[in-house]
């Protein structure tokens, strides 16, 4: 015989309807059930972890779950790389962020990730984006009264330096077609004009005999400890430098790591 004594006098307290109760103890607890705080919402640590349904996520505002669309500000900067002129100031490890030297019409776009495990004081390592890149197709005198020169070297201020938006670590790479009337002896060179320390290594150099043509060049160096606004790029010089033109220059500078 069952015994009819629920609130609402027709369920009947048997077995099978009272161990489809949920107890107390249960709330809020592991394969139990979540409770309701005091304005009557789960709370926010009983709700799954950054639980996302078309486009939108269930976030904490004033200490209430509410779903929401999913905005930048809402992801750790590893998920939304920063863009600008320059790089925080104060990253954390892993973060990323996109150097540009103009907000409107960016000559490069440079992506870097902040590594601070890294021993080099250049803890923004460079992962990837199109090289600074200038040229200078004109075939003009090598010795040309535009040009800057310093110790037997000559170059071209703005089309074949630039100068570099940070302190570190960069690659340079140039090609170059040198000409010359007469034989002549004619080197290229990349480096930092700046100090200037145009590289004596086999690596940074290429050297070639001209007599009444051209001699195409290719050229590629690493500089390490590079200071900010120091100009990198290509140079050159001729044994006849009077009889000799410079053509057909491509330099490209590439970051390896900077502050």
């Amino acid at each position: 015989m069952s015994v009819i004594n629920w609130t609402d006098t027709v369920t009947p307290l048997n077995a099978a309807n009272m161990n489809a109760l949920e107890q107390t103890v249960r709330k809020g607890a592991a394969n139990g059930y979540a409770g309701l705080d005091a304005t009557s919402k789960v709370p926010l640590a009983q709700t799954p972890l950054s639980p996302v349904t078309n486009g939108q996520w269930l976030k904490g505002v004033g200490g209430v779950p509410v779903w929401a669309a999913i905005a930048a500000a809402d992801l750790p900067p590893q998920a939304v790389p920063g863009y600008g002129t320059t790089l925080p100031a104060s990253p954390s490890d892993g973060q990323m962020a996109i150097l540009v030297d103009s907000l409107t019409n960016p000559t490069y776009q440079w992506k870097f990730r902040y590594n601070a495990s890294s021993t080099s004081p250049y803890k923004w390592e460079f992962v990837g984006g199109p090289p600074l890149q200038m040229g200078y197709a004109a075939g003009v005198a090598m010795n040309n009264a535009a040009f800057a020169t310093s110790g037997g070297w000559y170059w071209h201020d703005p089309n074949t330096v630039a100068a570099v938006p940070r302190a570190g670590d960069y690659e340079v790479r140039a090609n170059a077609s040198p000409g010359a009337t007469v034989a002549a002896q004619v080197t290229l060179a990349v480096g930092n004009v700046t100090v200037p320390t145009i590289p004596a290594n086999a690596a940074a150099r290429s050297d070639g005999t001209v007599n009444n043509g051209y001699s195409p060049g290719s050229v590629f160096a690493r500089l390490l400890g590079v200071a900010a606004g120091a100009k990198l790029g290509l140079a050159w010089m001729s044994t006849v430098i009077a009889s000799s033109t410079i053509n057909f220059t491509t330099v490209q500078i590439f970051p390896v790591r900077v502050s």
